[in-house]
């Protein structure tokens, strides 16, 4: 009986090839700094592969998918919605191992960018809530996975400029109108 239980175990254990390339993803990305291997295969469990075309948008301004995502191959854009002007900027690319939707799950809100695919691209994509519920009933991965978020929106942050710098646009911005 237990040579049984041993096979139906290692049976469940035993990873796809998608699981493998799942888990080196998420080894791989920013989110996953200082997780053990145990951690980022809890993760993996709840990540569904998705692909995007060049030119295809992921999500637009405004959107709420409930989601989360992490780029595991090709390059991204942001985009947004100039609201003096209506034009599109690009603000930044996005690479593999970078986070996208962070803000909108923490915040349970919509998303405030466009994102799309500047090339053929591969995203791992987590239902939000999910994540969460699993990082609050997992503190030791989940005080690290929002330590890790904390600090790529920091330097998101910084990459922006001095946080002063933004009232002085938007003043700036006020009085041309």
């Amino acid at each position: 009986m237990t040579d049984f239980i041993v096979k139906i175990y290692t049976l469940y254990r035993m990873k796809t090839e998608n699981d493998l390339k799942i888990i080196d993803f998420l080894a791989k990305s920013y989110l996953c700094d200082g997780l053990s291997e145990d951690q980022i295969e809890e993760l993996s469990s709840f990540a569904i592969m998705i692909y995007l075309k060049e030119n295809e948008i992921l999500f637009d301004e405004g959107d709420r998918t409930g989601l989360f995502f992490v780029v595991a191959t090709g390059k991204l854009k942001v985009l947004i919605t100039s609201s003096l002007t209506d034009e599109v900027q690009e603000l930044r690319s996005i690479n593999p191992g970078d986070c996208i939707g962070e803000m909108a799950m923490i915040e349970e809100s919509t998303h405030t960018t466009r994102i799309a695919a500047v090339k053929p691209s591969s995203l791992l994509s987590f239902n939000s809530l999910k994540l969460l519920e699993h990082l609050k009933q997992h503190p030791d991965t989940g005080v690290q996975v929002l330590l890790n978020l904390s600090k790529i929106i920091s330097s998101r942050l910084r990459f922006l400029g001095h946080p002063c710098d933004l009232l002085f646009i938007n003043d700036n911005a006020r009085n041309n109108i």
